[in-house]
This record gives C-alpha cells, sequence and structure tokens, in this order.
C-alpha cells in the first residue's frame, strides 16, 4: 500500500464538561457518565435517501420525526461535519443500528459523556440544565468555541458559568485508508 492511499484526517475529540462541587468541595452536585450518542454525516446519505433515513431513525431512536428533520435541515445536505441527533441511547438501540448499518448510511455512534445530576431535580432551580446547542446560539458561539455538536447550560450556574464548564476539545490525527477504514491512529494534540 503506497502513501498516495493514505489520507490524514482530523477529528475533534469533545472535551467533557466540568463538574460543579458542593460547599465543601467533596460531593459533586453536577457530574456527567457515559452513554452513547447517534450522529448522521449530511453528505455521506445518499441524495433522495434523507427523509426516508431521518424517518427510520426516528422510530429506531424513539423520536418524533419531526425533532430530527430540525436537526438536519435540507441546506444541510452536503455537510460533512456529524449532526448529534441523540444522547443517552441505551446499548441495545446502538447494538440495532450496527446489525443493520447497511439501511443507516451515514450514521454513526460514539462513546460521550452526558449530563448526571446526583440530587435529581432537588438542585435544578441552583444548577440549571444543559441541552444541545441550537442553530440560533451556534451563529452567536462559534468563535468562542462551540460547534454544532456542542452542550450548552441553558439555566442557572449551567448557563452562568458554560464557558468555564465547556472545557477545551482535544483532536486526533487518522492515518485513513483511501476507502475511509481506519488504517493507524496517530498521537493526540491540543
Amino acid at each position: 500500500m503506497g502513501s498516495e492511499n493514505l489520507i490524514r484526517r482530523s477529528v475533534v475529540s469533545p472535551a467533557p464538561r466540568g463538574e460543579v462541587f458542593d460547599r465543601g468541595h467533596d460531593e459533586p452536585v453536577a457530574a456527567n457518565v457515559e452513554s452513547f450518542s447517534v450522529m448522521v454525516t449530511p453528505a455521506a446519505v445518499p441524495c433522495g435517501e434523507h427523509h426516508r433515513l431521518l424517518a427510520d431513525l426516528a422510530e429506531a431512536l424513539g423520536l418524533p420525526a419531526g425533532q430530527l428533520q430540525q436537526r438536519v435541515r435540507p441546506e444541510q445536505c452536503n455537510s460533512r461535519e456529524r449532526v448529534r441527533l441523540r444522547r443517552g441511547v441505551p446499548l441495545s438501540t446502538v447494538t440495532y443500528l450496527a446489525e443493520n448499518i447497511s439501511e443507516y448510511p451515514g450514521v454513526s455512534w460514539s462513546s460521550a459523556p452526558t449530563r448526571f445530576y446526583p440530587e435529581g431535580s432537588r438542585l435544578a432551580h441552583v444548577l440549571g440544565y444543559v441541552d444541545q446547542i441550537t442553530p440560533g446560539e451556534l451563529q452567536v458561539l462559534y468563535n468562542q468555541g462551540y460547534s454544532a455538536q456542542s452542550v450548552l447550560g441553558k439555566s442557572e450556574i449551567e448557563r452562568q458559568y458554560a464557558q468555564l464548564l465547556q472545557g477545551e476539545p482535544g483532536r486526533s490525527i487518522r492515518m485513513v485508508v483511501h476507502t475511509a477504514t481506519l488504517f493507524r491512529r496517530m498521537t493526540k494534540e491540543r
């Protein structure tokens, strides 16, 4: 295999959101737990298949089809940036998608941290909550390091300290065989 068949790809590794501790600095009141996220790369979906794919994914993910169509707008059809469709996806759903991947072109998944509040809703009025960044928020915050996959503090402490809690994403450099299969993973850089 010659070097002309290798492509260098840079992949963003999302930063885990910072934890929030109680006054004694010993118990987290907002932490992160690992879970699966399902994404789609719009440009990897064959022309004319977007509507069918999103309808099938909505059923598999237990979401209304309209919600997915709002996340993947028609003007994003040629975008190579992955769009997160749902967080907190159970392993059984990811397994189903993997077993039927030919029916879900452009779909991928990753293990990513999800916000967890050990006290449940008891401190919600103080901590607030986080959610996927909206297209409008992204337009305003893009130059501050946010991307379409970012999670943003929407109220209270999560919003007030959003920039501090956001963290800085890393980056992996991958050597990929021209057919888009992973050949060798290079070192991480920041």
